[in-house]
């Protein structure tokens, strides 16, 4: 006889998992980052942004980091992308910034 059992670790959320013969599902993981760790990552993006940016550039690297923000928490890798790219070369490369890079690139 077949072992058709299954074993979910964590939190299986509101998802109704259904089993059987014939039966196929879809399981979407994404990874995603503590809101602490986040809420740190995003306090370094602004602090980057007050030291680094210049005065023409500040105040449009802070409306981009708002929206920025609102986009990873959300998840929306495309719309991270495009506003990513909004911020002025400095604050892109700056350590806040590639952090930010790499949790985008992962979504």
């Amino acid at each position: 006889m077949v072992d058709k059992s299954i074993t979910i670790q964590g939190n299986a959320g509101q998802n109704i998992i259904n089993t059987g013969d014939n039966n196929s599902q879809q399981l979407t993981i994404y990874q995603t980052t503590d809101n602490k760790e986040l809420d740190a990552i995003f306090s370094k993006l602004l602090e980057a942004i007050e030291t680094l940016s210049t005065t023409d550039n500040r105040v449009d690297d802070l409306e981009a980091a708002s929206k920025l923000k609102d986009a990873v928490v959300n998840n929306e890798k495309a719309r991270a992308e495009k506003i990513f790219g909004w911020l002025s070369q400095i604050i892109q490369s700056s350590s806040a910034g590639l952090q930010i890079f790499d949790i985008i690139s992962k979504m």
